[in-house]
């Protein structure tokens, strides 16, 4: 994404991978992530918007996820990012 860092686009990226394959196929968020150490995990899910970083708690939706997380903060690329995942209908 334009003016975004590559480390928090890709940690966005997999955030909403998690979020799509629980959604899809019921997996775990913690599965699609595969992070091994629990506060690496939890780091990456605060800054993804979930303040307990219990796997868990991750957003169901996209919508919420994507108003929630602090990985990106430049709300054209998060408008535009929401909008293509809704033409692909990828969303609910």
């Amino acid at each position: 994404m334009a003016g975004v860092s590559a480390k928090h686009s890709l940690n966005l990226a997999r955030l909403l991978r998690a979020i799509l394959r629980r959604e899809s196929h019921g997996y775990p968020p913690q599965e699609s992530l595969d992070i091994v150490d629990r506060r690496t995990l939890a780091a990456l899910l605060r800054a993804g918007g979930v303040d307990s970083g219990d796997p868990m708690a991750l957003p169901r939706d996209l919508d919420e996820f994507l108003r929630t997380q602090s990985l990106v903060s430049n709300k054209w690329a998060l408008r535009e990012l929401g909008r293509r995942m809704n033409s692909e209908g990828r969303r609910r």
